[in-house]
């Protein structure tokens, strides 16, 4: 049996949705961050919700984990995110893999930032409450 390789924070901060990736995520992990989205936005009861996604300690996915992380963003449109805000860190590979896998063309919804700053700007724009800065 494969063990997970990587890992992940989720938190849910009023109807903001925050999730930290580290590491190298291999199936076994992406699997589970999938699961453990869907639990924690259901738990909470969030109807409507943005996404804050941290990927600056990230250190990429295998192919097999792929398919996991673009089922992550059809699940979250599917379930009510307004918006998705990824910080990809320095890296610009991890910039280009975040384009390609979780903003799809014209999706007005998801966006790469440069800082946790401008996420929290956006947000406040966009009517969100932060109880904790990003």
């Amino acid at each position: 049996m494969k063990r997970a390789h990587g890992s992940y924070r989720i938190k849910v901060d009023h109807q903001l949705v925050i999730c930290r990736g580290y590491g190298g995520w291999n199936e076994v992990t992406a699997r589970q961050w999938l699961q453990d989205l869907r639990h924690c936005v259901e738990q909470a009861g969030l109807t409507r919700w943005s996404h804050y996604v941290d990927v600056s300690q990230w250190q990429l996915a295998n192919p097999e984990a792929i398919p996991y992380l673009r089922e992550s963003v059809a699940w979250a449109v599917a379930n009510g995110v307004q918006y998705t805000l990824i910080y990809p860190g320095e890296g610009l590979l991890n910039q280009q893999l975040m384009e390609q896998l979780l903003i799809y063309e014209g999706d007005n919804r998801s966006r790469v930032v440069s800082s946790p700053r401008e996420a929290e700007t956006f947000l406040t724009l966009h009517g969100y409450t932060l109880g904790s800065d990003l």
